[in-house]
C-alpha cells in the first residue's frame, strides 16, 4: 500500500509554513521552529538513550479506529518525514506521530517507540510554567499529581515535540525535559478459547477432565458476599456496553477513553478482550443469563486504553488511567503489558511509579487502591521459549502491584505464564497453546452475536457455547488477573478496612498448595511456601475471606531499610557459576519483611547472559533475573522484586547465625564482559507487633463527589475520598435529607429517573469532628416515554373523532402524527382531530414522539367508519338460472365488499370494489341455483 505525501522539502524554512497552513503549529512560535534532527537523546523508562527518527514509517491515530503503522516511501531526511507526516494528517484526518528506535538496536516490537505530543519537564522552584509554555510555543497541560516540580507541556505535533524538548532543556528555569515516548502494548492473552457448569475456574469437579478442586474455592463465599458496594476498573480494550451479562454492573457514566480522550469506553470493532476480562471479574450472577463473574455484584468502570492490536500509549496515559476516579475505585485490573515481555527489560517509569504511589497512598480513603496486573504470557514455547520472567516488566517490580500468574485445570503452571520471584498469587485460566497442552479455557462474556471471539462454532475438541454472547476460549494471565480481582472484591466487601498491603498479606498466607510434586517449592524463614512458577500458590477465596473477617489485625506502619554500594567497577567473571557476590549486613532491626527490591547498574554488552539472585539471612534465595535471549545492553537503574522473603525478619531474627543479605550477579556466557557499577538493596516491611499510631485527626475530604449526568434507568455512583483518625462514619444526603442505610464512602443510585435528580452530599464524622462534602448534582437524561397511547375510533361518515397521546421525557418533546405511516402536515400536538370523517379517513394512525436523546413511536390506532348503504332496483331475470341484480349507493370513494349467504349465518365474499361515483350495481348470475339467496354490502377500511 502506497501513501500520498509531500516530497521532502529542499529548504527547512518551508516546513513551519506548511505546518502553519495545516493549522498544526503557530507561525509566531519562533522559538520552537527548529529543523527536525535525525537523532535525539531522550529519557524513557528510567534510561537516557539516543533515539533515531524513522524515515519510512509513522503511526496514524484516528478516533474510534485501531492505531495503524503507515509506511512512507521516498523520504531522505528528518525534515522530509515531518512534512510527510503533516500531509498524512491532512489527508487522513488523523493524528500522525513519528516513530523512533534506540540507536544501534534492532527495529523490532521490543524497541519501537512512538513520539507523543506531550513533554514532561522538571522546573526549578518558582518557575512559571505558563510563561515557559508561551515563550516556547507550547500548550501548558498542568503539573503531575504528587510531583509539583514536574509539568506537562504539549506541542502542536509529534514531530515538534522533539526540538521543543531540547529548547526547554536549554532554559535556565528547566532542569530536565523529554518528549513522552509511547511503547507498544497488547492484551495479555492467547485469544481463541453457558454456563456456570463450564466455569471450572470457579468450581472444578473434573467436568473438563481436570483435577477436581483446582479452582479458587469461591462458591461457599457467595452465600455471604458477592462484591456489593465494590467498584472495579477494567483498564483494557473497550468493554461492550450492551453485553447482556455486564449491563447490570457497568458504570458507563464514569468511563474513560484514554486513546480518544473522551468519556466513552464502548468496544470498537475487533475489541473483544475487555468484555471477556470484565466478565471474569464481575458478570452478573443469578440472572438466568450466561455466566457468573467471581464478584457478581461488583460495579465496573471501563477504561479504554487498548485497541484490537498493538497499541501505543505513554506513561502519562497510563498514569491518567491508574488514577481515574480514584476516590471511588477499590480495585484496578490490568490485563495488559508490553507485547515483548518475553525478553525485554524495561525499568519502572517515573510517572507511572508516582501514579501507583498516589493510588496506594490516597485511594480508598487512604487504605490504598488495589492494583492487579497480569504477569504476562511470554513463557509460551511457541512465542520465544522459557525466557520470560515477570520481573522483566518495570510495572511488576513495584511493591504496589499484585502480579498474577496463570494455571491450567490440573493446577500446573500454564505453559505461557511468566514465572517470577515477584508473583503475588496464581489463578486458574487454562487453554494452553503448546501442542499437547491442556485445552479447557475460561468461560466468560463475549461481545454480542458474531462480534466477538465466538463468531462461529469451533471443532468438537474445542467446543464453544451455542450462545454466541459467551466464549469458552478465553485464557492467559489476562484471565487469571480479573479472577483474582473478583476474589479481592469479596475480601473488601467482607472487610472494607483492609489496606493494600493487608490484601497482599492475606493472599500470600491463604494461598492453596497446588502442583505439590513441583520441585520448585521452598519454605522461607517465616514458614511460608513459595515457588518461582506460582508465587505462594493458587488463590483460595474462601480462606482469604475467612482470614479477612476472623479478627484480622492490620499490618503496622510501613518502613524501609536501604543499603547501597556504588562506584564499584566490579568485573563479573565469565562463565563462573559462582558469579560475584555483594553482601549487606543488616544490624538488629525488628522489621518484618514484605517486599525486597534490588536495583542494579551494570555495563554489559549483552545483558541476556546475566543472572541475578538475592538471598536472605535465612538462606531464602530468589532468582530475580534469568539468563535469556535479551540482546540489549547494560542495566540502567534496573529494578527487581521478590516476595519470597515475606514474613522473615530483616536481621534474620533472634536465633540467626547471620544477618547478611547477598546479591549475586552471574555471567552465564563466557567471552563477554560485565562490570557492576552500583547495587542497592531495599527492604520494605513493618515494625514487628507495632500497629498504626493512634492519631487525633478530624475527617478531611481529599476528593469530593462529582456531579453526574446519566440516562434514565441506569445506575449512578458517587464517591468520596476522606482521611481522618479512627473509624470514619458516612451519611449520604439527598436534597438535604438523609438517605437511610447509605453509610459508606460510595453511594450507588440504582435505576435513576427524574425523581432522583437533585443534589447529593455526604456528611463524614469521627470522634474528633465532622465535615460535609461539596454538593454533587445528578441530572437525568430521559428519552421520550409514552404514558397514554392513542386509541381506536369508530364513527359515522361526516362525524368528528379525536385521538390523544401523552408522553414524558426531557423537554422539548416534539410530536408528529402519521396516517398509514405518512406524516400528516402541521399535526404536531398531543391530539389529532378528524373533523369530517370520510372513507379516505379510514386507516391506521400513530404518533412519533422525540426529544434530543431519541424518538419513540406510539401504538397504532385504527379509525373505522359506519357508512350507510341504500339498496334499489332489485330484480330477478327470467328463465332458468337467471341472474339476480340490484343497485346500491353510498359515499363516494368507499371501498366495499359484497357477501352472499343461503342461511344468514355463513357468508362468502362475492366481490370487492370502490364506489367511484357514489352508486353501483351488482349481478349474481348464480342466484337461480339457490332456493334462498341473501346479500350484504360491507364497508372495508
Amino acid at each position: 500500500m502506497h501513501s500520498r505525501y509531500f516530497s521532502p522539502f529542499s529548504t527547512i524554512s518551508a516546513i513551519p509554513a506548511l505546518l502553519a497552513t495545516l493549522g498544526m503549529i503557530s507561525a509566531s512560535a519562533a522559538e520552537t521552529i527548529q529543523p527536525l534532527k535525525p537523532t535525539y537523546v531522550i529519557s524513557d523508562g528510567g534510561q537516557s538513550r539516543t533515539y533515531v527518527v524513522a524515515l519510512d514509517e509513522v503511526l496514524i491515530h484516528r478516533k474510534g479506529k485501531p492505531q495503524a503503522v503507515q509506511s512512507v516511501a521516498g523520504v531522505a531526511d528528518a525534515p522530509g518525514i515531518e512534512a510527510a507526516a503533516a500531509n498524512l494528517a491532512n489527508t487522513t484526518g488523523g493524528e500522525v506521530r513519528l516513530i523512533v528506535y534506540p540507536q544501534g538496536a534492532a527495529r523490532d516490537a521490543a524497541n519501537v517507540r512512538v513520539v507523543d505530543r506531550s513533554i514532561l519537564a522538571r522546573l526549578i522552584e518558582d518557575a512559571d510554567p505558563n510563561v515557559i509554555a508561551a515563550q516556547a510555543g507550547l500548550e501548558y497541560r498542568g503539573s503531575v499529581i504528587g510531583m509539583p516540580d514536574y509539568h506537562y507541556f504539549r506541542a502542536s505535533t509529534s514531530a515538534r515535540a522533539l526540538p521543543a524538548a531540547e529548547i526547554l532543556r536549554a532554559r535556565a528555569d528547566v532542569i530536565q525535559a523529554d518528549p513522552l515516548l509511547a511503547s507498544g502494548h497488547v492484551a495479555m492473552h492467547v485469544p481463541n478459547d453457558p454456563l456456570f457448569g463450564s466455569q471450572w475456574h470457579l468450581l472444578n469437579t473434573g467436568q473438563r477432565g481436570g483435577l477436581p478442586g483446582v479452582d479458587v474455592n469461591i462458591t461457599n463465599v457467595w452465600d455471604s458476599y458477592r462484591g456489593s458496594n465494590i467498584v472495579l476498573v477494567v483498564m483494557d480494550t473497550g468493554t461492550e456496553y450492551i453485553q447482556e451479562d455486564l449491563i447490570p454492573n457497568l458504570l458507563t457514566n464514569a468511563a474513560l477513553d484514554i486513546l480518544d480522550r473522551d468519556g466513552s469506553a464502548d468496544a470498537d470493532a475487533g475489541e473483544n478482550h475487555g468484555t471477556a476480562v470484565a466478565g471474569v471479574s464481575a458478570a452478573a450472577g443469578d440472572n438466568n443469563l450466561g455466566v457468573s463473574g467471581a464478584a457478581p455484584a461488583t460495579k465496573i468502570i471501563p477504561i479504554r486504553t487498548l485497541t484490537s492490536g498493538l497499541t501505543f500509549f505513554t506513561a502519562q496515559d497510563t498514569a491518567d488511567g491508574l488514577l481515574h476516579s480514584n476516590n471511588i475505585v477499590d480495585i484496578h485490573n490490568n490485563s495488559w503489558g508490553p507485547g515483548d515481555s518475553a525478553l525485554s527489560l524495561r525499568g519502572p517509569d517515573l510517572i507511572e511509579s508516582n501514579a501507583f504511589y498516589q493510588g496506594v497512598t490516597f485511594g480508598r480513603g487512604g487504605l490504598g487502591t488495589i492494583y492487579v496486573f497480569a504477569a504476562g504470557n511470554g513463557d509460551d514455547p511457541l512465542r520465544g521459549g522459557p525466557d520470560a520472567n515477570a520481573n522483566n516488566s518495570g510495572r511488576l517490580t513495584s511493591p504496589h502491584n499484585i502480579a498474577v500468574g496463570a494455571l491450567n485445570d490440573m493446577g500446573e503452571k500454564a505453559d505461557y505464564s511468566n514465572p517470577g520471584a515477584n508473583l503475588n498469587i496464581s489463578a486458574p485460566s487454562g487453554l494452553e497453546v503448546y501442542p499437547g497442552g491442556r485445552l479447557p479455557g475460561t468461560t466468560t462474556t463475549d461481545r454480542m452475536g458474531t462480534n466477538g471471539y465466538n463468531p462461529v462454532q469451533f471443532a468438537s475438541f474445542l467446543p464453544e457455547p451455542t450462545n454466541q454472547n459467551y466464549t469458552a476460549h478465553f485464557n492467559g494471565t489476562s484471565s487469571a488477573a480479573p479472577l483474582v480481582s473478583g476474589g479481592i472484591a469479596l475480601m473488601l466487601e467482607a472487610n472494607p478496612n483492609l489496606g493494600w498491603r493487608d490484601v497482599q498479606e492475606i493472599l500470600i498466607r491463604t494461598a492453596a498448595f497446588n502442583d505439590t510434586n513441583n520441585a520448585g517449592w521452598i519454605t522461607n524463614g517465616a514458614g511460608l511456601r513459595f515457588n518461582h512458577e506460582f508465587g505462594p500458590g493458587m488463590m483460595d477465596v474462601g480462606a482469604a475471606v475467612e482470614m479477612a473477617t476472623n479478627n484480622y489485625v492490620r499490618l503496622g506502619l510501613r518502613t524501609n531499610l536501604i543499603y547501597a554500594v556504588s562506584n564499584l567497577s566490579t568485573i563479573v567473571p565469565d562463565g563462573d557459576p559462582n558469579g560475584t557476590a555483594f553482601h549487606f549486613d543488616v544490624p538488629v532491626e525488628d522489621i518484618r519483611i514484605e517486599h525486597v527490591q534490588v536495583v542494579i547498574n551494570s555495563t554489559i554488552t549483552v545483558r541476556g547472559q546475566i543472572e541475578i539472585q538475592v538471598s536472605s539471612p535465612y538462606g531464602t534465595s530468589s532468582v530475580l533475573k534469568e539468563a535469556n535471549g535479551d540482546p540489549g545492553a547494560d542495566f540502567v537503574d534496573s529494578h527487581f522484586l521478590t516476595l519470597r522473603n515475606w514474613g522473615e525478619f530483616a536481621d534474620g531474627g533472634e536465633n540467626a547465625a547471620s544477618n547478611t543479605w547477598t546479591v549475586t550477579v552471574i555471567d552465564r556466557v563466557p567471552a563477554t564482559s560485565a562490570i557492576v557499577e552500583d547495587v542497592e538493596l531495599r527492604l520494605w516491611g513493618s515494625v514487628s507487633n507495632t500497629l498504626f499510631v493512634s492519631l487525633t485527626n478530624p475527617p478531611a475530604i481529599l476528593n469530593h463527589p462529582l456531579s453526574r449526568t446519566a440516562t434514565k434507568g441506569s445506575d449512578v455512583l458517587f464517591g468520596v475520598d476522606a482521611t481522618g483518625s479512627g473509624q470514619l462514619n458516612y451519611r449520604w444526603l439527598f436534597n438535604g435529607q438523609e438517605l437511610s442505610g447509605q453509610n459508606g464512602p460510595t453511594l450507588i443510585v440504582n435505576d435513576v429517573g427524574p425523581l432522583q435528580q437533585g443534589t447529593y452530599h455526604v456528611r463524614i464524622d469521627n470522634q474528633f469532628g465532622t465535615v460535609v462534602s461539596a454538593g454533587a448534582s445528578l441530572f437525568v437524561n430521559s428519552p421520550p416515554e409514552i404514558t397514554l397511547q392513542p386509541t381506536a375510533q369508530m364513527a359515522n361518515i361526516g362525524d368528528s373523532v379525536t385521538m390523544n397521546v401523552a408522553a414524558v421525557g426531557n423537554s422539548p418533546l416534539l410530536y408528529q402524527w402519521r396516517y398509514n405511516g405518512t406524516p400528516i402536515p402541521n399535526e404536531n400536538s398531543t391530539s389529532l382531530t378528524i373533523s369530517n370523517v370520510q372513507p379516505a379517513s379510514i386507516g391506521s394512525y400513530d404518533v412519533v414522539v422525540q426529544n434530543s436523546l431519541s424518538s419513540i413511536i406510539s401504538d397504532l390506532a385504527v379509525v373505522s367508519a359506519n357508512t350507510p348503504v341504500v339498496f334499489s332496483g332489485a330484480q330477478l331475470g327470467s328463465g332458468p338460472g337467471a341472474a339476480f341484480m340490484f343497485n346500491f349507493s353510498g359515499a363516494t370513494g368507499m371501498t366495499f365488499r359484497i357477501d352472499g349467504s343461503i342461511d344468514l349465518r355463513t357468508w362468502s365474499p362475492l366481490s370487492t370494489n370502490t364506489l367511484s361515483t357514489g352508486s353501483s350495481s351488482f349481478s349474481d348470475g348464480a342466484a337461480g341455483t339457490f332456493t334462498n339467496r341473501y346479500y350484504r354490502v360491507v364497508p372495508v377500511p
